[in-house]
């Protein structure tokens, strides 16, 4: 039986996989802000899921990995996992193979395999959660790269970067980013208006990496995506709106795993 988990800013999911799909329910709890509690828990709440023996995990994590996809070197909403060996420690306490990857980058391969992708050779892929990660899928493999993706990470304000002010997308488009923003949790704005502003840094991030990740099909998933007011019609036109540079733009659409998008990205990741 193989281990899949997801590490996220806020939540971590984990479930049990035969290879081929999800075994049970998924359980989710709140993420760790402590480093070893993290590895611990993940390790107890294993064998909530089964009394067996792992064979194999595989899993995503809210942050940037080194070249080996072994040590974390930042993790900016979970700061005390930096510079951690998550990969030795996790195959140190479950006595298996682990394999491991940025969440978003497994979420994005969920989806193309399994998910709202799966009929596609190339996605792009963003999600707008506690955080803005992304990637782009080509014939169902990660594209390749050297220290991951972070396309949350990009300015959408040069006048406030110049000033020295917070300027990416991650802070006009995430859970965290907007409350610092708008000075409201994000599911606590019922102003169609004021989500509306929201969306227009959603579909100017998905614009710009139009530009680098040219596709057949656009992903976006998260909680923002999932909120009651986001328009994915709306998007839609913004983004063509904004991209002048091709002909005929890819449809964007809303991610079909939803919270389990990374879940079984790590099924995929496992069988490369």
């Amino acid at each position: 039986m193989n281990l899949v988990f997801d590490i996220g800013g806020t939540k971590t999911r984990m479930a049990l996989s035969d290879g081929k799909d999800l075994v049970g329910d998924a359980l989710i709890y709140e993420t760790p802000k402590d480093y070893n509690l993290g590895i611990n828990l993940l390790v107890e709440n294993s064998k909530k899921l089964t009394s067996e023996s792992i064979e194999t995990v595989a899993g995503g994590i809210a942050g940037v990995l080194d070249i080996s996809k072994s040590i974390l070197t930042n993790c900016p909403n979970l700061p005390s996992w930096s510079q951690k060996n998550f990969k030795k420690d996790l195959e140190e306490a479950f006595r298996c193979l682990v394999k491991i990857e940025n969440d978003s980058a497994l979420s994005a391969l969920g989806e193309a395999v399994f998910g709202a992708g799966r009929d596609v050779s190339v996605i792009s892929f963003l999600t707008f959660g506690t955080g803005v990660g992304g990637a782009r899928i080509v014939n169902k493999k990660i594209d390749n790269n050297l220290f991951g993706f972070e396309p949350g990470h990009h300015i959408v304000d040069v006048k406030s970067f110049l000033e020295g002010k917070e300027a990416d997308l991650e802070y006009f488009a995430s859970g965290v980013g907007v409350e610092k923003w708008l000075l409201q949790k994000p599911y606590d704005i019922k102003d169609q208006d004021l989500w509306n502003r929201v969306m227009d840094y959603m579909s100017v991030g998905i614009a710009n990496s139009l530009c680098f990740w040219p596709c057949d099909k656009f992903v976006i998933g998260g909680g923002l995506v999932r909120h009651l007011f986001t328009d994915i019609a709306y998007i839609n036109n913004q983004v063509a709106s904004f991209v002048k540079i091709y002909k005929n733009v890819p449809p964007i659409v809303k991610a079909e795993l939803t919270e389990l998008s990374c879940l079984y990205g790590a099924i995929a990741y496992l069988k490369d």
